[in-house]
């Protein structure tokens, strides 16, 4: 069966990172996954931007609009893609559900800066009947599943000490990392602001804190995206070193080994084990979860329940940002 989607949002993620490589292997926005992936149908785009409808309905011939309108209505999507700024997703998403009735709605990170609005979103997808997923791509790709593979086998043993850098602001892609280390470590349990950091635009804020999870803890720091963008996460465990740098794209495991040298001592084997991934097509994966779920096939995408938790967890940082000041 082919799902029709609408695309809400052509900036970068909807549209605008790949729009110049459509012929490369390259699957990094919404469009060009819904234009590739054979049970799939991108039907329409709406943006507030005249250039951006514009450019959109060029490369992809496809009708586009600024708002949901009766043609819209018409096409009558089963899918819908938010991936307008972080502000306007509640807004966004009452508009969908008293217009529109689809089956599921894909929504950008973080669902929203506001706890209340975040439940709101929730709640009302549930009294729709309407699946919402968050777009933490990596949980969908083929490393996240094997790093998980191996923490629940314990060749990545538990307690596990991370430490994590993040930039660009917590909520906007910090996010991605404590949403990952929520599903690897369990459970937060408790938090410690070590350093309130910079404000970044009207809501976000790029803190250094500790954080206590069920099955171990992390140190954060934040790091300047106008020097360079940085996503990693150090796991660090009695059995070894993972290291997930680059966002994901560059992931090894060094398991402890005896010294030679020293005997009675351990240390990192110079052996490291590669982890695969797919984040260069990390859209596709995501719709090929989506075409999983509602097949009634078992799926890796982040729930709005879970990525509720993700939001909440962030707000006892932030919060305690405010409570300083």
């Amino acid at each position: 069966m082919i799902n029709s989607v609408l695309l809400i949002g052509l900036g970068q993620i909807g549209v605008g990172y790949d729009i110049d490589n459509l012929d490369s292997d390259l699957i990094l926005t919404h469009a060009n996954a819904s234009r590739k992936h054979k049970n799939f149908n991108l039907v329409a785009g709406i943006d507030a931007s005249s250039a951006k409808r514009q450019k959109f309905s060029n490369v992809y011939d496809i009708d586009s609009f600024k708002n949901i309108n009766a043609e819209v209505i018409q096409k009558d999507p089963s899918i819908v893609i938010i991936a307008t700024p972080t502000e306007t997703h509640s807004k966004v998403m009452n508009q969908v559900l008293d217009l529109l009735n689809p089956k599921l709605i894909l929504c950008e990170k973080p669902l929203d800066y506001s706890e209340d609005e975040a439940e709101q979103m929730v709640q009302r997808c549930k009294d729709k009947n309407v699946a919402l997923f968050v777009n933490y791509m990596r949980q969908s790709d083929i490393s996240t599943l094997e790093i998980s593979k191996m923490i629940e086998e314990e060749v990545i043993e538990r307690p596990i000490k991370a430490n994590v850098w993040y930039s660009k602001g917590l909520f906007n892609n910090g996010s991605h990392l404590t949403n990952l280390l929520e599903r690897w470590l369990g459970n937060l349990t408790k938090t410690f602001l070590i350093n309130s950091g910079e404000r970044i635009g009207e809501r976000d804020y790029e803190p250094d804190f500790f954080a206590e999870y069920e099955g171990g803890s992390a140190n954060f720091i934040s790091s300047k995206e106008e020097n360079f963008s940085i996503y990693t996460i150090e796991l660090i465990t009695r059995s070894g070193r993972l290291f997930y740098s680059n966002g994901g794209e560059l992931i090894s495991w060094q398991p402890v080994k005896a010294d030679n040298n020293y005997p009675g001592y351990k240390i990192l084997s110079n052996n490291y084990k590669e982890i695969y991934n797919e984040l260069f097509i990390s859209q596709f994966n995501v719709f090929n979860q989506i075409n999983n779920f509602l097949n009634g096939k078992s799926y890796e995408l982040c729930t709005g329940e879970q990525a509720l938790v993700t939001i909440r967890n962030i707000i006892k940082i932030t919060g305690a940002i405010n409570d300083g000041k």
